[in-house]
């Protein structure tokens, strides 16, 4: 039995809670002295959370997520952003703002909405870069379909060496309409016109059978990206007739593509009981299966890579994501956690 602290699955206060086995499958037991006790599954594989279990990985690849705008320019039914409204603060600002992190040598990653629609986008990376900040953005890829765009991100520190700093977010074809499908490769496409590698495609799927496709575009693109990241798709999760565990995923992962041999790794970052990390050859992947309110753990959340979060103060990521949701539920004030910069 482990001890550590979870959330008030009504409150979002953090409180004591106890994660064991049971039957051979992973629970946490917490309880609330206002809203009273809870129970929920963390797993159905206890031998995925024996082998992986740790108490969090800070100090590893650091990084700060900032929110810096909430125009998008496409309206996906999974996101989790959806209705939130961002002020659109100035690069100066955040400079000023995250400049301890910037001292302990964090990377500034911009995300929404698609941080690509902010009218200022190239001129805001560009002050960070100048401003001493290692630049990445998160993006739906649309805009890297135009090779203007991709050829104004060589001027303002978003290439370096041949590495393009953007995450790139796919999904399944079926999830778009033929217009947005050939515009995500069209930017595929425009990273080998440009002899440049995203630094990582991210994959957030809602059914295990989506593996299949990520395989074959791993076999056609591999040399474009150094990362794959594979994550259980945020509403679906919350959704208990839907839950993929972490141990589905790696079931599914290792069968898909075990005849690459992929090795299990602790780099870039560590694994917890939420992701594990494995090479395939020169790429990496990253296997996660996010928490929410109901069994997220304090301890093995711990993540090197923070989130600037609604009431303005950050968190370990996914812990961030968390709070956002109790922020929205009318709990902007009632939160007991403790912010990074508190």
């Amino acid at each position: 039995m482990i001890n550590t602290t979870s959330l008030c699955n009504v409150c979002y206060k953090k409180i004591p809670a106890k994660i064991s086995i049971e039957s051979g499958a992973v629970h946490m037991h917490k309880k609330c002295n206002v809203h009273g006790e809870f129970s929920s599954l963390i797993d159905k594989d206890a031998k995925i959370f024996t082998e992986n279990y740790n108490i969090g990985t800070e100090g590893i690849n650091k990084a700060i997520l900032v929110p810096v705008t909430d125009r998008c320019n496409m309206s996906c039914s999974w996101c989790f952003t959806k209705g939130v409204k961002t002020e659109e603060k100035s690069a100066e600002y955040y400079d000023r703002f995250l400049v301890d992190l910037k001292i302990s040598g964090y990377s500034f990653l911009l995300t929404g909405g698609e941080p690509t629609e902010r009218k200022d986008f190239f001129e805001f990376c560009k002050y960070l870069y100048l401003a001493g900040w290692p630049v990445v953005t998160m993006t739906n890829m649309i805009n890297f379909a135009d090779e203007l765009f991709v050829k104004e991100c060589f001027n303002v520190g978003l290439v370096n060496n041949g590495l393009l700093h953007a995450d790139f977010s796919m999904q399944h074809p079926k999830n778009y309409s033929g217009e947005i499908a050939a515009k995500k490769f069209k930017a595929i496409t425009n990273l080998e016109k440009f002899g440049i590698k995203a630094n990582c495609v991210q994959f957030s799927i809602s059914s295990l059978d989506e593996l299949g496709y990520i395989r074959e575009f791993f076999n056609d693109t591999k040399h474009l990206y150094h990362h794959i990241r594979i994550r259980t798709m945020f509403g679906n999760w919350k959704d208990s007739s839907d839950k993929i565990f972490l141990s589905d995923l790696h079931n599914s992962f290792v069968e898909i593509f075990g005849d690459l041999s992929p090795i299990k790794t602790r780099f870039p970052e560590s694994s917890n009981i939420y992701s594990l990390y494995f090479s395939v050859g020169s790429n990496g992947f990253s296997l996660s299966s996010g928490p929410t309110v109901e069994n997220v753990d304090m301890l093995s959340a711990r993540r090197p890579t923070h989130m600037l979060a609604l009431d303005e103060r950050y968190y370990s990521f996914p812990v961030a994501q968390i709070v956002n949701e109790g922020i929205h539920k009318g709990w902007y004030n009632g939160f007991k956690l403790e912010a990074n910069n508190a």
